[in-house]
């Protein structure tokens, strides 16, 4: 098996498939264990892993999506999921970014996410307002879910006045069962399933926002856009939770070469794969089957040569996005 680097050696092969039965190897940054990244992107990668004669796709832990674009960009990792305020703060330096990221190239969306936040039905947190003075795991530093909820948080005026802890998803689960904190939030696509540890500890309630704080959420970084948790996400939701949220892709440094992205959507965009991978997880119900170019655009994040090479032998062509990093 031939294994994949990019910088500092870059002259390693990358311009050619693998012959003779080869296969290369790609890893894929996600986010922490029981996260909802690393559990649906684990099975993505060991589905194309399986089934592809060309390509070995290894799930990696990381420190979340802000930390994926910065591995991508530098060539430590072949590809990551991120989401879509994020490149556009990674794109311009600002944000959780201090320089600009102009190496990175969207693959394909994966599922639409938002924030999650529950707690214990006995803590009688049923509100935003509830939050004043409550412990709150947000996830580790840096990542979507912690960005989202700083945002809302800030937003409703309660920066200063709940405690905000900085907890990997184990962690925030023990956490909670140990009478630590009291609530915890994370981005997800579908049910989070680090969730599903805490039921043994009493019955959840997710926690709505208010739409007034949400509108304000959304209009802080492009990308984002006021959704709601459908009552059925979990199985003890009892209603609606209007939370924000956005979409996020797999993308992948620019040198990875066309003919590797291009197989692997030719493994991942089929029927059979969509079958496999509800099997991992509901989050993978909403994967697009196009491209979502305009979300692209308004973020200012290129398509991979290798995908648009994957749309065009089908019959699509795809527009060129400005690189909003080279700008």
């Amino acid at each position: 098996m031939t294994r994949y680097a990019i910088a500092p050696l870059l002259v390693l092969a990358l311009s050619a498939m693998p012959v003779h039965g080869q296969k290369q190897q790609l890893n894929l940054a996600l986010a922490g264990a029981g996260s909802a990244a690393f559990v649906y992107g684990g099975g993505l990668a060991d589905y194309l892993s399986k089934t592809s004669t060309k390509l070995n796709v290894s799930a990696q832990a990381s420190q979340g999506f802000s930390a994926n674009v910065r591995l991508v960009n530098a060539g430590s990792v072949a590809l990551g999921f991120s989401a879509a305020p994020t490149f556009y703060e990674a794109l311009r330096g600002i944000g959780e970014f201090k320089e600009k990221h102009p190496n990175i190239r969207a693959v394909h969306p994966i599922w639409p996410a938002e924030l999650h936040c529950v707690a214990f039905r006995d803590k009688g947190i049923r509100s935003e307002a509830d939050l004043a003075g409550k412990r709150i795991s947000v996830g580790l530093k840096a990542t979507s879910g912690a960005v989202v909820a700083e945002t809302l948080l800030k937003e409703a005026g309660l920066a200063d006045k709940a405690t905000v802890v900085y907890l990997n998803p184990s962690q925030s689960v023990d956490a909670m069962r140990d009478g630590k904190i009291d609530v915890m939030c994370a981005n997800s696509g579908g049910p989070y399933p680090a969730f599903v540890g805490l039921t043994g500890g009493g019955g959840l309630a997710l926690i709505p926002w208010r739409d007034e704080t949400l509108k304000k959420g959304a209009a802080a970084t492009p990308g984002r856009t006021v959704k709601v948790i459908p009552k059925g996400t979990y199985t003890w939701q009892t209603g609606d939770a209007p939370s924000l949220g956005h979409w996020s892709f797999m993308f992948a440094n620019k040198d990875v070469p066309d003919a590797m992205v291009s197989e692997l959507l030719t493994v991942w965009l089929t029927d059979e794969a969509r079958a496999h991978l509800l099997k991992v997880g509901d989050g993978w119900k909403e994967l697009p089957k196009e491209p979502l170019v305009e979300i692209l655009q308004g973020i200012g994040l290129p398509m991979h040569p290798g995908a648009v090479r994957y749309w065009a032998d089908r019959g699509v062509k795809l527009p060129d996005i400005k690189n909003a990093a080279l700008e």
